[in-house]
């Protein structure tokens, strides 16, 4: 992984520290908000990485960030919480 991928993946990872911070103070909103910042940080290492030929590092960012995407899915359907990942709650 290059420095641009590896900066953009910190930042991503700090945004989901973040989101972690907010999910355990039971800020169910905020949490949803900071892990999809983290999501979308995310995407971008992951469309770096898909044309890189770093097969193993594109597969560990994409468990990362899909393992994100279900949190958000989870929080957003319990607390109803609208959102790109969660359509069917969005009115």
């Amino acid at each position: 992984m290059h420095g641009a991928e590896k900066g953009t993946l910190q930042q991503a990872l700090s945004m989901a520290q973040e989101a972690v911070k907010l999910d355990t103070a039971k800020d169910s909103h905020g949490a949803v908000r900071a892990y999809i910042q983290s999501i979308k940080t995310l995407d971008t290492v992951v469309q770096r990485l898909t044309s890189s030929s770093q097969p193993d590092e594109l597969q560990r960012v994409t468990s990362i960030r899909d393992t994100y995407i279900e949190r958000v899915k989870l929080l957003s359907q319990r607390y109803s919480i609208p959102n790109e990942f969660n359509p069917q709650s969005q009115s």
